[in-house]
């Protein structure tokens, strides 16, 4: 019954005129003045699966999205689900759908813009992840953002260099993937191949930076006394020193 009138709703919108068509989406926005982020973003998605042959010169690298308009999406997610049992597992079903957006850009070549959606969702995630109930559904997210955050970066080799990530970009997703893989090596999540990964596609500096992230996480486990997470460092270190 729903698909049907979702048919026949559709039906009608096709038989409006433009100007009709825009008097429509003014008159919902004036009621409901929270879902112009919503449509910003959609905006910014692109719409046709040949979108990525189509694209302008450049595009992969160019970032039109803002972190925040995730974020409110991210918020919207929390607040719907509540806080009754089980609502990390409605929150996890609609942050699967904000991913989704960073699928649909990444299908475009449109590497900065993904890279924003997938980032966003795990800084989202991440600081708060041990006070979250049946936090399981949202590993899958993480899982989700670790996927696309590793597609941007194994892409890069393969574009011109106009398409290519800025170098500050490129910082953002190495940092964004270290934490990922650090939370996962806490949380037992498989991140067995990250270092692998990250070692082999960094640059010289790149991996220097690492070099001194890994450092300063050991220093800090050490600390803690916290020798599980300490010997994971100790062979990311082991594996970035020796390339």
């Amino acid at each position: 019954m729903a698909l049907q009138e979702d048919d026949q709703l559709w039906e009608h919108l096709q038989g409006k005129s433009r100007e009709e068509l825009l008097g429509l989406l003014e008159q919902i926005m004036k009621k409901q003045p929270e879902i112009k982020g919503l449509l910003k973003l959609l905006l910014e998605l692109p719409l046709t699966s040949g979108a990525r042959a189509e694209h302008k010169a450049g595009v992969g690298r160019v970032r039109t999205l803002e972190p925040a308009t995730i974020q409110a999406r991210i918020r919207a997610a929390f607040a719907q689900a509540g806080h009754a049992w089980g609502y990390s597992m409605l929150a996890a079903t609609d942050l699967y759908r904000v991913l989704d957006i960073g699928d649909r850009f990444t299908e475009a070549g449109q590497w900065a813009n993904a890279q924003v959606v997938y980032a966003t969702v795990a800084d989202a995630i991440l600081p708060s992840y041990e006070e979250l109930e049946e936090e399981d559904h949202l590993a899958g997210v993480l899982k989700g953002c670790l996927g696309g955050l590793l597609s941007c970066l194994e892409a890069q080799p393969e574009l011109s260099v106009e398409e290519q990530l800025e170098e500050t970009d490129r910082q953002a997703l190495f940092a964004s993937l270290f934490a990922l893989w650090k939370h996962g090596c806490e949380y037992g999540i498989e991140v067995d191949e990250i270092p692998q990964t990250l070692a082999q596609q960094a640059t010289r500096d790149e991996q220097a930076l690492m070099v001194q992230w890994v450092r300063q996480e050991k220093a800090l486990d050490e600390v803690a006394g916290s020798t599980w997470l300490n010997r994971h460092l100790a062979d990311f270190l082991a594996l970035l020193t020796a390339q």
